[in-house]
């Protein structure tokens, strides 16, 4: 490429590239911000935005280290003129929602803050009434206050205010979660999202008021509307809770419906909703059979006009399941097989070259048929997706009544193995390319496709639908997803029950499954997942017992009236401290228990003994009112093996605050003897510091080989001795570290080294085709977590195509064996 068409190039980006959204980069990390209490803080420029007028709520989790001299802010846009929020040195919170002299809202004396434990505080102001919340709960509330919020063209600060011009009241501790929104929030909306990261890019519903909203999730980037009111890190540092057990914010949340005004629907984007040959839907579900319903009961359909859609997921109120495509021309249905008000995964497939269609319950196939003729899906048409509704206007009132989770449509017909194996499983750890669309309802509450760089920000809340947490007490139970650490989780490393079982309730007999191992070895680090619905945990008493006839306590009446068990029993967690487990709110680890916690005894008190024979699960019920609901539960008996790995990536890295841009990553691990086979992998996140920590089943000799999603796949200088069941490889510290020293240099003292980025199109080259394709997002406005985001930094720009243009003029490859 010539360096004229490079300036030519260059100026079209600059010409075209503005307004453009930024994205998430990660939908599956779970971080909080560090302030130090001297000079730490977020500071958010000015944006009308930021300055509601009639009403107003601030909300955050905070977890101080200390308490102030005198005050620290926790969410400040100058108290003198506009709205603020802190803690006293007393411990108690004051919220200031219009200025200083327009009067402010202490806490109670009972209302203080805690100490080295995690609480959620909100202060809401409707202009008459100001109100104080702590941990979803009224703590006080006066109506001396009156008139408009304080407005200003002040920056917001976020762990901090000012005080005489200067940047002051500096808080101690970690933030997560911090919100603003343009009304006055109602206990219950309060409630109901606390335990939520809210990644809300569609304002409509139950979240048209948010304003802002800081996930904190290693940047301090606004994951709410198109304005985006992103904030400057002023020496924060990030605590990575990804993979620990936390009592503040919930791994798996779920969509609710009321079956006559909610759903939600996501915009036609083409081929992403348009499979015309082969199709899967796939989606849990949780009737709600309080009240009545309507008989026929949408899940998941793309629909519209009067009458028309192309592909639809619905049952009836007699349980029936129904697949049908081409406005119901087409169709399949099961017997009544929802029997309850229990999680039910629902799925149908079709593939036109064959004509089979096939409907699946609980990852059963129950029915298959061939629809006559082979019929290509009807897809001739703009509709949208809808979601616990239907767009075809003739149908509008057969809404579903209940709870949606994990929603997934894919562009081939899934296997019956497929379906099975992954309906658990979340799908940060899929590799398969055949996705269309997912939802999951969690941290990216938009539509993304596995393996791939698209995010869709469609995503509409109509009437009162919203985004639930099982965190409170409450009849809406957690899916039975598990969000666990091992991305390997399903694999052939466990072996699974998924039979489904009521728990007697109030029975001290209670009731035991089984499973049988065959031809093992001793056992070693052995893990197990369970997956049970339950609105009382604290009811439970749970214990395995191994083929030697060993007992262990996984746990005993833990939780108190908090809802569900759904995680993995592992040595390895972290949960069991000086706090340990606790009711909610309280300052341990509370249910659900994801995605790892520690069992009541050691699991290591099985090692050594033989895995071969009948391993027993036992599950007591010791109160009454309470009934639980076994989804499935199995055990690994493989141990982990681990492989902790530092690298760098050419303008993820920046050499002036020594930081990476966090993103996820693929570490393979290679036979080394051509044609140097796989032979086995694992994806994982590299942090701030290029930290990150693989895990397999398997850990031998081999070539490390990484892969990322824009940058040179890059191996080790030679096999590797990775004989222990944990060890190290530093990438970072010498060209040496590479195969044929293929990395760049990043940073002097130290020097650092990174791996070369651009290779966008993963041909193992960086060449004008990678240059044209970034050149083309760019014209194109596409932004967010994308492959041709080659700095991380979430918008496609010049900066991208100078990286990968000097890298192409270098002949910069892939080096291997």
């Amino acid at each position: 490429m010539s360096n004229k068409l490079l300036v030519f190039i260059f100026n079209l980006v600059f010409i075209n590239l503005f307004n453009i959204q930024s994205g998430n980069a990660q939908y599956t990390q779970n971080f909080a911000a560090n302030f130090n209490g001297t000079n730490a803080y977020i500071a958010v420029p000015p944006n009308s935005d930021l300055n509601p007028t009639t009403a107003i709520t601030v909300e955050a989790w905070i977890y101080p280290t200390a308490l102030p001299s005198t005050s620290a802010c926790i969410i400040g846009k100058n108290y003198l003129t506009s709205y603020y929020f802190g803690i006293e040195n007393s411990g108690r919170f004051i919220f200031f929602p219009r200025n200083q002299a327009g009067g402010f809202l202490r806490s109670r004396v009972s209302g203080k803050v805690k100490v080295n434990q995690w609480t959620h505080i909100a202060g809401t102001y409707d202009g008459t009434t100001t109100r104080l919340y702590i941990n979803g709960v009224l703590d006080t509330s006066r109506t001396g206050i009156t008139g408009n919020v304080g407005s200003n063209f002040d920056s917001l600060y976020i762990g901090a205010d000012r005080l005489s011009g200067a940047t002051s009241f500096f808080f101690n501790g970690r933030l997560d979660n911090v919100r603003i929104w343009k009304s006055a929030r109602t206990a219950v909306e309060i409630s109901n999202n606390m335990y939520i990261p809210l990644n809300i890019y569609q304002l409509s519903g139950a979240y048209s008021f948010l304003s802002a909203s800081y996930q904190l999730d290693n940047s301090a980037l606004d994951l709410s509307g198109p304005v985006t009111n992103n904030g400057y890190e002023r020496n924060i540092s990030y605590i990575d809770y990804t993979n620990k057990s936390v009592n503040h914010i919930d791994y798996n949340n779920n969509l609710v419906v009321n079956g006559s005004t909610d759903y939600c629907s996501h915009y036609n984007i083409g081929e992403v909703v348009n499979p015309s040959i082969a199709v899967t839907l796939e989606c849990w579900i949780k009737r709600d059979t309080t009240n009545a319903n309507p008989f026929v009961q949408n899940v998941f359909n793309k629909s519209g006009g009067a009458t028309r859609y192309s592909y639809a997921l619905f049952i009836y109120n007699t349980g029936h399941v129904i697949f049908a495509i081409n406005n119901g021309n087409f169709n399949i249905q099961s017997l009544g097989l929802i029997t309850n008000a229990q999680w039910t995964h629902i799925a149908g497939t079709y593939n036109s070259s064959t004509g089979k269609a096939v409907l699946y319950v609980n990852g059963d196939s129950v029915v298959g048929t061939n629809f006559p003729g082979n019929p290509l899906i009807d897809i001739n048409n703009s509709d949208s997706l809808f979601f616990g509704g239907i767009g075809a206007t003739s149908f509008s009132g057969s809404k579903f009544r209940g709870q949606l989770d994990e929603v997934r449509l894919w562009r081939t017909a899934r296997s019956r193995e497929q379906i099975k194996n992954f309906m658990y499983k979340h799908p940060a750890s899929f590799t398969n390319n055949d996705s269309l669309i997912n939802f999951d309802f969690d941290y990216l509450h938009s539509g993304f496709r596995l393996d791939q760089t698209l995010y869709n920000y469609g995503l509409v809340y109509r009437g009162g639908a919203f985004i639930n947490t099982a965190h409170p007490n409450s009849n809406l139970l957690s899916s039975p997803m598990l969000s666990s650490p091992d991305t390997k989780f399903y694999d052939s490393a466990f072996t699974m029950n998924s039979k489904k079982f009521f728990v007697p309730d109030a029975n001290a007999t209670g009731i035991k499954d089984s499973i049988f191992i065959s031809g093992g070895h001793l056992v070693n680090n052995l893990k197990l997942f369970l997956l049970m619905s339950h609105t009382y945990t604290s009811d439970m008493d749970l214990s395995l017992t191994s083929p030697s006839g060993t007992t262990i306590s996984l746990m005993y009446r833990k939780g108190g009236n908090s809802n569900d068990v759904m995680t993995i029993f592992s040595d390895d967690a972290d949960s069991i401290s000086a706090s340990g487990f606790s009711i909610l709110n309280g300052p341990g680890i509370t249910p659900p228990f994801s995605p790892l916690v520690k069992p009541d005894q050691a699991l290591s008190a099985l090692n050594g003994q033989s895995s071969s024979g009948w391993w027993k699960l036992k599950l007591i019920d010791l109160a009454g009112s309470d009934r639980g609901y076994v989804h499935g539960w199995g055990i690994n008996l493989k141990p982990k093996k681990t492989l902790d790995i530092t690298v760098l990536i050419q303008g993820f890295y920046n050499s002036t605050e020594n930081k990476l841009t966090s993103d996820t990553a693929r570490a393979y691990l290679r036979i080394p003897l051509p044609p140097y086979p796989v032979f086995d992998s694992s994806k994982a996140v590299f942090d701030s510091n290029g930290n990150s920590k693989f895990n397999f089943t398997k850990l031998n000799n081999g070539y490390l080989v990484i892969r990322h999603r824009n940058s040179i796949e890059t191996w080790t200088p030679a096999p590797r001795p990775f004989n222990a069941d944990s060890t190290t490889y530093d990438f970072t510290t010498s060209l040496s570290k590479a195969y044929g020293s293929n990395q760049i240099k990043v940073d002097s003292l130290p020097d650092k080294f990174a791996f070369y980025s651009g290779d966008v199109n993963q041909d193992a080259t960086i060449d004008v085709g990678d240059i044209i394709e970034i050149y083309n997002d760019g014209l194109n406005f596409v932004s967010g977590y994308v492959r041709t985001d080659v700095n991380g930094d979430d918008f496609i720009d010049v900066a991208d195509l100078v990286i990968a243009y000097n890298n192409s003029i270098n002949f910069v490859s892939v080096i291997r064996p």
